[in-house]
C-alpha cells in the first residue's frame, strides 16, 4: 500500500488553490442556479469551505516549523511531509 504525502512547501499553494477553485465553482453555480435561497446557501457553503481550507493552511505552516516540531500532521487528510532542514532542525533539538 503507498501513501500519499505532501512536501510542507506544497500545502500554501494547494491552499489557494482550493480556495480559488471553490470560489469560482460557487460563482458558476450563483450565475446558473434561479432560486435565491440556493444562491444564498452556496455562497455560504463555498466560504466555510475556503475559510476551513485557509485554516487548515496556516495550521500546518505554524506547526512544521523549527520551534513547534510538531512534524506528524496532516492538510485535508494528506500526510504532509516536513522539509529536511525542519527534520533535522528538530532530531538537534530533541535529542539534548
Amino acid at each position: 500500500m503507498t501513501s500519499i504525502a505532501l512536501n510542507a512547501k506544497q500545502v500554501p499553494n494547494i491552499g489557494i488553490g482550493a480556495v480559488i477553485a471553490v470560489a469560482v465553482v460557487a460563482l458558476l453555480l450563483v450565475v446558473f442556479l434561479s432560486s435565491l435561497v440556493i444562491r444564498v446557501v452556496v455562497v455560504v457553503l463555498a466560504v466555510a469551505l475556503g475559510a476551513y481550507v485557509w485554516q487548515q493552511r496556516t495550521v500546518i505552516a505554524n506547526r512544521i516549523t523549527k520551534d513547534k516540531c510538531q512534524l506528524n500532521t496532516t492538510f485535508l487528510g494528506l500526510h504532509v511531509k516536513a522539509p529536511e532542514d525542519v527534520v533535522k532542525a528538530c532530531q538537534q533539538r530533541l535529542s539534548r
